[in-house]
Order: C-alpha cells, then structure tokens, then sequence
C-alpha cells in the first residue's frame, strides 16, 4: 500500500499529542505501508526527519515535475473557499499533494490544517481513479472548540474560528471515505455531522519498565499538561485552589519514621504556565515548576496524578502517561472518555472539590492501596494502549477493513441531515457578522 501523508506543521513538539500520535504511528505503519511524508517547507520537513528517521520526508517545493492546474478550489462554495483560507489554504502545496496522490493508493491527514490538501487530492482523479482519503482529526474540532475561553470564544478570532470548523464539519469532511478520532463521543459526534464513517483509534503510550514501578513513591500529587491550554490552566486553578486545601486540611502526619509522615505536594507540571497558574506556586505546599526535562520521572515518583478537568474533549495523553508510569489516577468523569475506568484500570473518577479531596487523601495515607492501583493502570495500558496496537488499528482504516461505530444517538439519516443544515445554518450567520 502506497501511503501519502501530508504534513503543514511542525511535528517537532512531542508534547503535542498530533505530534506523537505521528511521530509513533507512521513509523509503524512502514512495515505494511510505503509511507512518503511531503511536507510544505524544509522547516517542517528537517524537524518530521528527526523525530521520524526511517520515514522518507519531501518538501513538496522540490517535488519534480510541474503540477496540474487544479481550480477545484476555486470552483467552491464562498464558505468553503473563506474557512479553508481561515486555515492556512496553500494552495502550491495542495496542488502538488493533489498530483501525488493520483499514483497512491491513500492519502492520509492528520489535524484540522490537513483538510485542504486532502480534500484537493480527493477531487483529482487519474485514470478514472482516485485514492482513499483518511482524515484523522484526533478530537472533533467542535467540541475542543468550545473548551477555550470564553473571552476568545466570544472575540472576533475565536468566532471566525468557530464558523471556519463547522463549515469544514459540514460541508468538507462528508467527501473523505473515513473519518478517525481518539475517543467515541468525538468519533460519534463527526460521523453524525458529517454523514462519513467515522472510528475510533485511541492513542498510545510507552509503558515504564519493570525497574520504574519498584521506584519509592512520595507524598506528591501531580497534574501534567501545557498549562497555556485554557483548559489545563483553568483544572490546575480549580485543583490548586479549591480542592488541594480540602486535602491539606484533613491531611494528618504519621509519627516520624511512618509511611506518611511528611506533608504532601501539589505539582503543576507542565510547559509555559500562565500568569494565573505562576501565581499558584504562592499557595501552601503547591510546585508549579514550568517545562520540565522528563514529565515522566515525576508520575514515576508521584504517589497519584490527578485530572480534575472541567472541559476538553478526546482521550486524555495525561491519563494514559500516568498509568503507564504505574501512578494511580483520580479524574473528573470529563477526563475519562474513551477510557476504562475503575481501580482494577488504575482510574478513580471523582467529581466535585470534595470528592477529588477525598481520593486525594485515600490515596496519599494508603501506599500500599496506590501501588495495586497503580499497577493495575499500568497493567491496562500495556493490553490496550500500546502504540503498536494503535497503529494496527489505524492500519485497518487505511485499508478500509473498519466500519464506522453505530451512531450514540440513534438518529435517522433524515434527522442527522436536519442537524447538519441547521449547524451549517448557524455558521453562515457567524461568518458573516464578524465580516
């Protein structure tokens, strides 16, 4: 199988999940796929080589060959035409995905800034053939949308922005042959959308080595992530402020020697911490401590992570590092799509700030309790969540050989029509009024 992957962006940041969804999968994929990577600029191009060694990476400035004329583009409706420039439209670099793709037998994108070129190479056709475009969106853009501020939803940025998904939604996504996204509530709701099989192919995680889980564990609780993300900044201000004080408050020393003799830490870890979240370091017994050399080695000396988050979409990365770090989980019920839950998967759902606390503490004053729970997340993600397993399935897509997962809602093709138009409807008028 001929493999065609467009790349418009940097991948070199493995803290993004898009990025180390890639960066693992498409070297995986090789042994089954003749992968070639055309990438729209030799920035984006060195940094693909060094995170994907054995992958053969193009730019497509020095692709041979002088490109078709291709005006499908500009035959598109205006709405089409404005959300696509919305989101970085190059057209060269869709001309030239559109004149490879003819002799590949896939194409396939990742992210919302693929959907340009891949729906370039989905209206070219050579010898009365055209190849299987995949789009693998991670989250549904919709939902992740709505996660952001407030303040940017409601700017003029955030509403273009808004406006340039759900036309992509609606009117773009329903001419590519199959959709994939990380978790079923993102997966359900863009097969819905769009009238295209969609399927969940989750991400993976490299699990920690017998040696890492036989590592001491501290009084430490640790919540992971960007924390310029509005949805990390706003958990690390919740977990930080109304909850860590709850557990503070019950939290009691043992005698000096004893398991828990020392009072706990919240850490909030992660790169490029915002103003709010640098100001939660002046709290009692509270870490933030910026970008760090290896999240790693802080779920590997944590007695528990915490996910208290309050908005998001897809499968958490968070999640599936900490169990893969052997360090049990409590998360918010908005944390866990997608995912096994229960202490047999090392995942304790708890919502509200008392509720969190009260794990928290459990967890804290019972070592040995977070060890087996710990372990058994550990256990967990090894079965289910190994980055060779994703690229099976992921493989499966590719080849056609997945069906799309029956619609949560239940609805009729009558009424998913009904609720595209209407979607699409509202988008219009967003497009529009910003203007």
């Amino acid at each position: 199988m001929r493999l065609l992957v467009p790349l418009p962006f940097d991948v070199s940041n493995l803290a993004h999940g898009r990025n180390l969804r890639i960066a693992h999968v498409l070297p995986a994929l090789q042994s089954n796929c003749e992968v070639l990577c055309v990438a729209s600029n030799e920035h984006i191009a060195a940094a693909a080589r060094r995170v994907m060694p054995g992958v053969e990476v193009q730019v497509a400035g020095r692709v041979k060959g002088g490109c078709p004329e291709n005006h499908a583009f500009h035959c598109e409706p205006f709405l089409v035409r404005r959300s696509l420039s919305f989101l970085g439209y190059d057209e060269g670099f869709a001309e030239v995905i559109a004149r490879l793709g003819v002799s590949a037998d896939v194409v396939a994108g990742f992210d919302m800034p693929s959907v340009a070129p891949l729906l370039a190479a989905a209206e070219t056709r050579g010898e009365n053939r055209r190849p299987r475009i995949v789009c693998d969106l991670i989250d549904d853009p919709w939902l992740l949308h709505r996660s952001a501020t407030r303040a940017y939803r409601r700017s003029l940025t955030g509403m273009k922005a808004a406006a340039a998904m759900q036309v992509v939604r609606c009117r773009v996504l329903s001419r590519f042959d199959a959709l994939t996204a990380v978790a079923p509530q993102d997966a359900s709701r863009l097969a819905r959308v769009s009238g295209r099989p969609a399927v969940v192919v989750p991400n993976g995680v490299e699990a920690s080595t017998s040696a890492a889980e036989r590592r001491p564990r501290e009084p430490l609780v640790v919540f992971t992530g960007n924390m310029s993300f509005p949805a990390n900044e706003t958990a690390a201000c919740f977990v930080a402020r109304k909850v860590w004080p709850l557990v503070l408050a019950s939290y009691r020393c043992g005698p000096a020697g004893s398991s828990h003799c020392r009072v706990p830490t919240l850490a909030i870890v992660g790169a490029n911490p915002t103003p709010d979240v640098c100001k939660l370091a002046n709290l009692s017994n509270v870490t933030v401590t910026g970008w760090v050399p290896s999240v790693r080695d802080w779920l590997e000396r944590a007695q528990t992570a915490v996910v208290p988050m309050l908005g998001g979409t897809g499968i958490k990365n968070k999640i599936l590092e900490a169990c893969a770090a052997g360090c049990p989980v409590v998360a918010t019920s908005i944390a866990t799509g997608g995912l096994p839950v229960g202490e047999d998967f090392g995942i304790i759902i708890a919502d509200g700030p008392e509720r969190i606390a009260a794990e928290l503490l459990s967890l804290l004053v019972d070592p040995t309790r977070a060890r087996r729970i710990g372990s058994a997340g550990l256990d967990m993600v090894r079965a289910r969540f190994s980055w060779s397993r994703v690229a099976v399935e992921f493989l499966a897509v590719l080849r056609g050989e997945t069906a799309a997962p029956a619609d949560s809602d239940g609805g009729s093709d009558k009424q998913d029509e009904t609720y595209r138009r209407c979607e699409v409807e509202e988008m219009e008028a967003l497009t529009h009024a910003p203007s």
